[in-house]
């Protein structure tokens, strides 16, 4: 990552999540529990899997419905990615649940058992699982946006990924 930009490549993402795992492993409550599983979806889902775009601002990430609410899990893998951030210069919040906060427990729920069964495991460590969102359920999130974002200047430099995104999502779940 070049200086604290906020774009991450997947060699970033690697030494970070390897770096994470590691610290993870240093708390004793999240070892009783490990691995602790992550769905991630938008920039990281498509650095790691869809492989089209070379970088991303972020990890976005949600725990899986039985540590939604649990800060003994939430508060340590916070500590642990902040640690991790600061260990490798990264931005703060390079990987952060702020998506949790759109997406209510029953459907939290029902996306983890459609994950589980898709089985798209971005990367996993002793401690740290990650596996991608439902691919229809990465695409509608990319539909919507591309919908209803207004034509801000953030937007228009933002929307090329969003374009690209919806169509390797696309091309992935029809070649599944």
């Amino acid at each position: 990552m070049d200086e604290r930009t906020k774009q991450i490549d997947a060699d970033d993402f690697r030494k970070g999540l390897e770096t994470l795992d590691n610290e993870m492993g240093r708390d004793p409550w999240i070892c009783a529990f490990a691995p602790i599983t992550l769905l991630s979806a938008g920039g990281f889902l498509a650095v790691s899997y869809l492989k089209n775009r070379e970088s991303t601002s972020d990890l976005d990430y949600f725990l899986e419905p039985q540590w939604a609410d649990d800060e003994d899990i939430k508060k340590p893998l916070r500590n642990a990615v902040s640690s991790t951030g600061k260990a490798l210069d990264f931005v703060d919040g390079w990987a952060n649940d702020d998506m949790a906060f759109f997406i209510s427990y029953r459907s939290r729920q029902l996306l983890f058992e459609e994950a589980k069964k898709q089985n798209i495991v971005l990367w996993e460590g002793l401690n740290l699982r990650i596996l991608a969102v439902p691919l229809e359920w990465a695409l509608e999130r990319k539909l919507r946006r591309i919908h209803n974002d207004s034509e801000s200047a953030q937007w228009r430099s933002a929307r090329e990924g969003v374009h690209s995104d919806a169509e390797y999502v696309l091309h992935r779940n029809a070649t599944r």
